[in-house]
């Protein structure tokens, strides 16, 4: 996938195929029937109507989970976009200089302005009140070395943090133009490598995820009453360390990146068994869906350590 751009097609029926062996033969435990239920939300009034699911591929897949948990009376639109969160480039590298994936369409300088995610999300949410919420899962683009106006640059530099930062105040501008609030769900840790048998990729950079975490609290302290951050990364890597199970139960896919999701015959999202997934779903119900509806509190005070510019010793502090 990410060595040839010309393997992607082919390889996803391959991917597929192999993941649903692996998964049908290396997955602990959790393969029993589960039931799932869904949440149970508070008093009457604590319900959104619609709960939308902004972001790039994580958003797909844990859409699935909260669809299945929604509570009664919610219902979830999915507007996840796969391989693409908010930086607009050309391509992105594990090994840069060297371009190994092309941006996808919505994320690609060379789409039209009219399919590229800007656009794309305004459609989804434009049937949002304000009694509804969106959600934004991202990060894993944004924290990828990417090659933008024909220059290499990641989350580490400052250009390419007030990049950021723009595109993540476009996205709340979009999200909230119907009057719903605005979620950022934060960015757990990362394996992606370690998939692939490989040194840690990109991505998977404790400090470029500290990065982006940081800069999604910087854009709700801009956005009072209207932007709110969930503690989604807390709750997955409660250490900070990827880890597949917790609590005996499959929380992330062996790529290192997505939560477990059954989606039959979607190549995108299908990553597990219906019995994995529902465990999946049923364990991140209660922990998830209280953050989402409960109003997450804006984030505290600005930490000392400036978010424009964070040192790896000053991030890393922060946990």
């Amino acid at each position: 996938f990410w060595r040839s751009i010309r393997a992607v097609v082919p390889a996803i029926a391959l991917v597929v195929a192999t993941v649903v062996v692996i998964l049908a033969g290396a997955v602990v435990p959790a393969t029993a029937a589960v039931s799932v239920h869904p949440y149970r939300a508070g008093p009457a009034g604590t319900r959104p109507p619609v709960v939308v699911v902004l972001g790039d591929s994580m958003a797909l897949t844990l859409s699935y989970a909260l669809a299945a948990t929604a509570p009664s009376g919610t219902s979830v639109v999915n507007g996840g976009l796969f391989g693409c969160g908010l930086a607009i480039g050309t391509s992105a590298s594990n090994n840069a200089p060297i371009p190994e994936l092309a941006m996808f369409p919505a994320c690609n300088s060379a789409t039209p302005a009219g399919r590229q995610w800007p656009a794309v999300d305004a459609k989804v949410v434009a049937d949002t009140t304000p009694h509804d919420i969106v959600l934004f899962v991202g990060g894993y683009w944004e924290t990828q070395d990417l090659l933008i106006d024909g220059r290499w640059t990641d989350i580490g530099q400052k250009s390419f943090q007030h990049y950021e930062l723009s595109q993540m105040r476009k996205v709340v501008e979009i999200g909230t133009a119907h009057g719903a609030q605005f979620e950022f769900a934060t960015m757990p840790a990362m394996a992606s490598g370690a998939a692939f048998h490989e040194a840690p990729f990109p991505a998977d950079s404790p400090v470029r995820r500290m990065i982006y975490n940081r800069l999604i609290e910087r854009v709700a302290r801009q956005f009072p009453h209207k932007v709110s951050v969930v503690a989604y990364g807390h709750l997955l890597t409660p250490q900070g360390v990827f880890s597949e199970y917790l609590d005996g139960v499959q929380v992330r896919t062996p790529d290192g990146v997505h939560t477990p999701s059954y989606a039959p015959g979607n190549p995108f999202t299908g990553n597990s068994t219906v019995a994995v997934a529902d465990a999946f779903y049923d364990w991140l119900s209660p922990r998830l869906w209280p953050l989402i509806i409960g109003g997450s509190r804006p984030p505290a005070s600005p930490s000392p350590a400036s978010p424009s510019s964070p040192s790896a010793a000053a991030v890393g502090a922060t946990r």
